[in-house]
């Protein structure tokens, strides 16, 4: 809209807003912007209804049974379900372990690894390679195998992470 108007996008912003909610006011639009009535996911309403943003923390029971399974070394999939959360949640509360609940869960992870639960040498290899690009030097490449799986090992790193986190050691690799 900016390019066809010939203007800058922040004067289609600053002047958006007023034109919006002159068109709600006339009841032309919902106060997000679209038509009145639309079968969209809509800020506006969501406000309206006082509905909270960000993270809703988990009920006390399903936190501690959550916070316990990480520290046992569970698999965060493993967890979501069994507390009735999404991944999301369960990474998000992974996030605010402590230091020593995380060294705590590293070694879990560790011992999870070494008693054969859960993806471990050919079978995490084979994860690992099919995650890191074949376009990459083959040094490199090697370099980069090498790390993720030696962070899996350690536990610094879950094997349901190794897709979000290669492009990450790929940078290291090549500084």
């Amino acid at each position: 809209m900016a390019e066809e108007l010939k203007l800058s996008i922040m004067t289609i912003l600053k002047h958006s807003v007023p034109i919006r909610d002159r068109l709600f006011a006339d009841g032309i639009t919902c106060a997000c912007g679209r038509p009145l009535n639309h079968n969209f996911w809509c800020s506006a309403r969501w406000d309206a209804h006082d509905m909270p943003r960000g993270r809703r923390p988990f009920p006390e029971p399903q936190e501690t049974l959550a916070v316990n399974a990480l520290l046992r070394g569970d698999l965060v999939a493993d967890i979501a379900k069994a507390v009735g959360a999404g991944p999301d949640s369960v990474w998000r509360l992974r996030r605010t372990l402590s230091d020593s609940q995380r060294a705590e869960r590293a070694l879990a992870m560790r011992h999870r690894l070494a008693n054969g639960r859960g993806l471990q040498g050919e079978a995490l290899m084979a994860k690992i390679e099919a995650a890191v690009s074949r376009r990459l030097d083959p040094v490199l490449r090697d370099d980069v195998i090498s790390e993720i799986y030696l962070a899996v090992v350690e536990g610094r790193v879950e094997a349901e992470q190794i897709g979000a986190v290669v492009r990450s050691f790929v940078s290291r690799g090549m500084a």
